[in-house]
């Protein structure tokens, strides 16, 4: 088998054309081609309720909250638009500095219909009304645009539109934050929405076998912003907090770092050392186990490898996603997770990066 650190590979996929990966016959490249053990793609199989396994196993769905909240599901259908959630802590908003002469503001929905209107002034603007909005616009008494905030435009922070006017997209400290899907941000594809207790569950069988030097690989596509929640965990395959079998990816404290971790049958409990992740970024990470070792991994460079305990790893029951079970919950935007059978080389984990658009 070959190993995750076997190969040369070490850099990001910023610059590198998604999805255009052609195989034999000019088919395009995905995940299936990986052999992946169960694939649950939001965009391609996501709803408001479950997330089908497109693996061809014929693995049952992924069910969203099914012992605490359901995420959002935010459908990409080739519209651009920046969707404002209620923050559980902090403002999600959309701000800029008003020019001189600003009397009101229109905010045009996705899907058409009547504007959001509202009066406004000259100086600092901030609209925080929830919704799903494609275009955001300033006038001064005659009507006419001083200032236009589009989505097609923004990227995940924001943009200077055509009038010079900088518009700002802010994110609350905690809770389901605001995301931008346009290309311009580097999002084209659909997202759940994760935050505060927010978790989709995946049958047992999306868990394959990790006995005693069998080798698997765990991978998540994310995309996270500050602050995250300590110690929170993106996945878990362990059937409860106490001494049973299973992995898990988690934040180290609150930093953007993760980290590893491998319970066995037999209570005991190990470490990988650390991958880096950057707030802002679309991610593929995980966990890789390969003979008597193990890491963690995040855009095809893996961490230094731990030792594994020699026991039993399998996963009992769901793997949870968006936490561990009851606690360390996260806020982010899910994209997909996918499970392997063996340990993925960096190669093999750089497709799935360029496939998933990887970086900011």
């Amino acid at each position: 088998m070959i190993s995750p650190l076997a190969s040369s590979f070490r850099g990001g996929f910023r610059n590198l054309t998604p999805m255009r990966g052609r195989g034999r016959g000019g088919v395009e490249w995905s995940p299936v081609n990986l052999s992946p053990y169960a694939w649950g793609d939001v965009h391609a199989g996501g709803t408001s309720t479950t997330i089908a396994d497109k693996s061809g196993n014929g693995r049952a769905d992924a069910t969203c909250g099914a012992s605490t909240a359901a995420p959002l599901y935010l459908p990409y259908t080739g519209t651009a638009y920046l969707h404002l959630e209620a923050a559980g802590a902090g403002t999600n908003s959309l701000s800029c500095t008003a020019p001189a002469n600003t009397a009101s503001y229109a905010a045009y929905p996705l899907g058409g219909g009547a504007a959001t209107t509202g009066a406004a002034a000259s100086g600092a603007f901030s609209f925080t009304t929830a919704g799903d909005w494609t275009q955001v616009d300033l006038l001064n008494g005659s009507g006419t645009p001083l200032a236009s905030y589009r989505a097609s435009d923004s990227g995940q922070t924001g943009h200077t539109d055509a009038y010079s006017v900088a518009w700002s997209v802010n994110r609350g400290t905690a809770g389901r934050k605001s995301v931008v899907l346009s290309p311009s941000a580097n999002s084209i594809r659909s997202v759940a929405l994760l935050g505060t207790n927010d978790i989709i569950n995946a049958p047992a069988a999306w868990t394959p076998p990790a006995t005693a030097g069998t080798a698997c690989t765990v991978a998540i596509v994310f995309r996270a912003f500050a602050t995250s929640s300590s110690s929170g965990s993106l996945f878990s395959t362990r059937a409860s907090n106490t001494s049973v079998p299973g992995l898990e990816l988690r934040w180290s404290g609150t930093t953007s770092s993760l980290q590893a971790y491998v319970f066995s049958s037999a209570g005991s409990l190990s470490n990988a050392n650390l991958s880096a992740s950057t707030h802002g970024q679309i991610h593929v990470a995980g966990v890789v186990t390969s003979g008597s070792t193990f890491t963690s991994f995040c855009d095809g460079v893996s961490a230094a490898t731990a030792a594994r305990s020699g026991n039993d790893e399998t996963g009992t029951s769901t793997m949870t996603i968006g936490s561990r079970p009851g606690s360390g919950f996260v806020d982010v935007e899910l994209l997909a997770v996918a499970t392997f059978a063996y340990a993925l080389s960096a190669d093999q984990l750089a497709l799935l990066g360029t496939y998933y658009r990887t970086g900011a």
